[in-house]
């Protein structure tokens, strides 16, 4: 259906309307497996489909640069992380088998905090006012980065950890877009 909604949008009427699709293609594809069917799918549409090779698309990239930095917590944060892993050590060894398939979840939410405390705490406790190793050295690279004339793509799992680069951007005088899951496609 999805490969027929992208034709549809690029070449309407080419994979006929979407109920004779799915009767003649997608149904016997997807549950019966029809070699037939998927031949003339494969037929239709491969003309259309310009498909790359790993090899091939390996020539035109640059070598991969990879550089692992370490951020030493200061006694604040590292605090607050130890008393995170006691904590989650101590959930973890209270329970036995059948409980921690019954708490999958928040297993994964204290993983999810102890990770919060790593990048910036206040993204886990509104009150903390410590420092946050990881934000100061994301933004010594922005600098140094910016000081070499490069620009930079940054990425983090927690957008509300992007809000508080925002502010130290903001603070420094350094432009930047913000793009989220809620930024528009224009």
């Amino acid at each position: 259906s999805e490969l027929w909604s992208i034709f549809d949008y690029l070449m309407p009427g080419f994979l006929y309307g979407y109920e004779t699709f799915k009767k003649d293609l997608e149904i016997p594809i997807a549950k019966n497996h029809d070699e037939e069917a998927t031949a003339c799918l494969k037929k239709m549409v491969s003309p259309f489909i310009l498909r790359r090779l790993k090899q091939e698309v390996l020539k035109d990239l640059p070598e991969k640069l990879e550089e692992t930095r370490f951020a030493r917590m200061e006694d604040k944060q590292q605090k607050l992380y130890d008393a995170q892993v006691v904590h989650m050590r101590k959930l973890l060894n209270e329970q036995n088998d059948e409980n921690f398939q019954k708490n999958k979840m928040r297993v994964l939410a204290e993983l999810t905090k102890i990770r919060q405390v790593c990048c910036d705490p206040t993204l886990y406790l509104e009150n903390y006012s410590g420092g946050s190793a990881k934000r100061e050295a994301c933004i010594d690279l922005v600098r140094s980065a910016i000081a070499g004339e490069h620009k930079i793509l940054l990425f983090s799992q927690f957008t509300s950890m992007l809000e508080l680069l925002e502010e130290d951007l903001a603070a420094e005088k350094i432009t930047y877009y913000k793009i989220t899951g809620a930024t528009s496609k224009e």
